[in-house]
C-alpha cells in the first residue's frame, strides 16, 4: 500500500497566489471601450435605419443614462471587471463579476437603472409642465419614464424580472 504523499508549504502557496493571480485578472480599459465603441455603432446604426436621427440620439442617451445607474452601483459594490456594452436591436447591458453578493444588493444594483431614469423623467415632465422647457423636454421625459417602467416588468432578462429572481428565488431555491 502507497504512502499519500505530502504536499510542502511552499506548494500550496504558489497554487494559492497562482489562483489569486487568474481571479484577478480584468479586461482591459481599452477593449472594454473597444466593445463599448463598436456596439454602440451597431447599435446607433441600427437605430438609423428604422427612425430619425434626433429620436436614435434620445434613446441612446436614456439607456446609457440608465446602464451608468447598475455601472455605478455595480462599482459601488465592489463588482469586479465591470463593463457596458450595446446589444443591437435590444438595447444595452452591464455585466460584472461578483461574490456572494447579498441580496439586498443585487436587488439595489438591479434597481439602480430604472429608477434614477423614472426619478430624471419626472422632474423633465414637471420643468417641461411648467413652461420652462421646449417640446423635446416631452419627449424626453416620456421616453425616460416609458422604457425605465418598462423594464420592472417582472420577466427576465429586465430588471424587473432580476428583482423578482432575487426575492423569491434566493427565498425559495425551487422557484429558481
Amino acid at each position: 500500500m502507497q504512502r499519500p504523499t505530502t504536499v510542502s508549504q511552499a506548494t500550496v502557496d504558489d497554487v494559492r497566489s497562482e489562483l489569486r493571480d487568474l481571479d484577478s485578472r480584468e479586461t482591459s480599459p481599452l477593449r472594454k471601450l473597444l466593445i463599448l465603441a463598436v456596439t454602440l455603432a451597431l447599435f446607433v446604426s441600427w437605430g438609423l435605419l428604422s427612425s430619425d436621427p434626433r429620436e436614435v440620439a434620445m434613446l441612446v442617451a436614456v439607456v446609457i443614462f440608465h446602464e451608468l445607474g447598475h455601472f455605478l452601483a455595480m462599482k459601488v459594490f465592489g463588482y469586479r471587471n465591470v463593463s457596458m456594452f450595446f446589444v443591437p436591436f435590444v438595447g444595452a447591458a452591464v455585466s460584472g463579476e461578483s461574490r456572494r453578493v447579498p441580496a439586498w444588493k443585487a436587488t439595489l444594483v438591479a434597481l439602480a437603472g430604472p429608477a434614477p431614469g423614472i426619478l430624471l423623467g419626472l422632474v423633465v415632465l414637471i420643468v417641461w409642465l411648467s413652461g420652462a422647457a421646449p417640446g423635446l423636454a416631452y419627449e424626453a421625459a416620456a421616453m425616460l419614464i416609458l422604457l425605465n417602467a418598462f423594464n420592472l416588468l417582472p420577466l427576465l432578462p429586465l430588471d424587473g424580472g432580476h428583482v423578482l429572481r432575487i426575492l423569491l428565488a434566493r427565498q425559495h431555491v425551487w422557484l429558481e
